[in-house]
């Protein structure tokens, strides 16, 4: 999965993110960040199930301010 600890004011964006043996996407005492347009435990197509082992998305620790998505263009998908 993706692995984010202490980290400000980053993007992450236009990804696929599945069949992970544990969290899809964690945040770890981070803060002011964006999340969009990504593919969390689904193919490209998002027709496939290609769950994460754990929490597709998850904010651990001290984590403010930070923005999952929203509407089209910028929504997740998250399975």
């Amino acid at each position: 999965g993706v692995y984010i600890n202490n980290a400000n004011t980053i993007s992450l964006q236009d990804n696929i993110v599945s069949s992970n043996l544990g969290k899809g996407i964690e945040f770890i005492n981070s803060s002011n960040n964006t999340i969009y347009r990504n593919k969390v435990g689904t193919d490209v197509s998002n027709s496939l199930d290609r769950g994460n082992a754990s929490e597709g998305i998850r904010f651990s620790a001290t984590c403010n301010n930070n923005i999952v998505g929203g509407t089209l263009p910028n929504a997740n998908i998250i399975a």
